[in-house]
């Protein structure tokens, strides 16, 4: 037990095991709760004759699994297969590039259903690229996982497949790229000596990129405030509000030295306010940010504040859907009349 990393990871296995045994008891039960609701969501599925998005995986999986003639047809319809944002992907897709990119020769083999494909599908030569990075998987909210990609990239390897890393970046000044290096190389670390499949570690010699642009910033590219002690977090968010307001008073102030790449790239010139750009996650806190920049006399504009369901179009489509539903819902109807989808002015809407 000396050392911290190893005092850690036993505290952390013990109250694992300590969790398992005193949920034990539950887990029949659970899982005979989970069968009950698939079984319901199944028949529900096949009731209304549709497929769910995990549904139309599932069925192409099988049937590309289970049917090799028919495999075989779509196979032949591909020349070469690429596929983009690979970090994002989960073990059923991973599963269907597989039996996409099965190796010709021979023919297609025949395959069980509980057959472990990346072990069982040798792939085509020259046909797959794969392409992602795994620090930039944020999907496993809705079931990505990034493990895959390491799996994927150790299967082309072994069958003979190289593995490349695209470190030119032509999108940022050199000052971000240096300092963002830095700052990864010290947050995505591995918590044990041997990293868990899903645990994303940084490796400077292949994940450093290297700037292409020219260097013409003449100050800091990166600035962080400091902002004072804070006992709750709304105090703290009124404090990072006050402070990011003030930052932009004094960087859109008349005279403040240039700090912005200049439209001929050859040069900067002063901040305008179309150069900022805020970016909350969720928009529960915005009304307080605005309210500083308020204050502080900042002019500005908030796009779409009411996140992706309160877009218009949005709104438009939920209300084409009511309507579909429930054909004397008047105002879904309203709606309809006065979106894009039909068109018609206020005026001619008041007057029916």
């Amino acid at each position: 037990w000396k050392g911290k990393g190893k005092s850690d990871d036993s505290v952390r296995r013990l109250e694992d095991a300590y969790a398992a045994w005193r949920t034990a008891p539950f887990e029949a039960t659970f899982r005979d709760l989970l069968g009950k609701v698939e079984e319901r969501h199944d028949a529900e599925l096949t009731r209304r004759n549709v497929f769910d998005f995990t549904s139309l995986l599932v069925k192409a999986r099988d049937l590309l699994r289970d049917h090799p003639e028919f495999r075989q047809q779509v196979q032949e319809r591909l020349g070469a297969l690429l596929v983009d944002e690979f970090q994002d992907t989960n073990r059923l897709q991973l599963e269907l590039v597989l039996l996409l990119a099965e190796k010709r020769e021979g023919g297609p083999r025949d395959l069980s259903p509980d057959a472990d494909l990346v072990a069982s599908l040798p792939l085509e030569p020259a046909f797959l690229c794969a392409v992602g990075d795994r620090k930039q998987s944020i999907y496993e909210f809705r079931g990505a996982d990034v493990s895959v990609f390491k799996v994927l990239a150790d299967k082309i390897e072994a069958e003979g497949g190289m593995r490349g890393f695209l470190q030119n970046n032509y999108r940022s000044l050199p000052g971000v790229l240096s300092f963002f290096n830095r700052a990864f190389a010290g947050l995505l670390v591995a918590m044990e000596e041997t990293p868990r499949p899903f645990e994303v570690v940084y490796v400077p010699e292949t994940d450093d990129l290297s700037p292409t642009r020219p260097d013409l910033a003449e100050g800091p590219v990166v600035e962080r405030l400091t902002l004072p002690e804070a006992d709750t977090a709304p105090e703290l968010r009124e404090y990072e509000a006050d402070a990011v307001a003030r930052r932009l008073r004094v960087m859109l102030a008349p005279g403040a030295p240039p700090a912005v790449m200049a439209e001929d790239k050859k040069g900067l010139r002063p901040a305008r306010g179309g150069d900022v750009a805020m970016l909350f996650r969720p928009f529960t806190h915005l009304e307080e940010y605005r309210q500083a920049l308020i204050r502080h006399g900042v002019p500005h504009r908030v796009l779409r504040g009411r996140g992706f369901y309160g877009a218009q179009e949005v709104r438009d489509l939920a209300s084409l859907l009511a309507l579909l539903a429930d054909a004397d819902d008047a105002l879904a109807f309203a709606a309809v009349l006065r979106s894009p989808l039909v068109g018609l002015s206020a005026e001619s809407l008041f007057r029916l």
